[in-house]
């Protein structure tokens, strides 16, 4: 769970990495979201990293709620599975 203030990024809110170790291969994931940005615009990582970060943010007129949000995985889905909504 991210918390994330409207109108501003929350600094490495987001990471992805192996459920153990470092990384296997590249991967790199966004938000399949409308109201959710990333900075950069994907969250990556290279082969023997242990993690990739990014920022994420929302518009100042986002609904203040839980949201879900659900990611597409741009690089690496031969060693991971999809990642799960977060």
């Amino acid at each position: 769970m991210v918390t994330v203030a409207r109108g501003t990024y929350t600094k490495n809110a987001v990471c992805i990495k192996a459920a153990k170790g470092n990384l296997k291969t590249n991967v790199s994931a966004k938000p399949n979201n409308a109201a959710f940005k990333c900075n950069p615009a994907s969250v990556s990582a290279s082969m023997g990293d242990a993690e990739g970060c990014a920022s994420m943010g929302t518009a100042s007129t986002t609904q203040m709620s839980t949201h879900n949000v659900y990611w597409t995985v741009g690089n690496g889905t031969t060693h991971y599975t999809q990642l799960p909504t977060m």
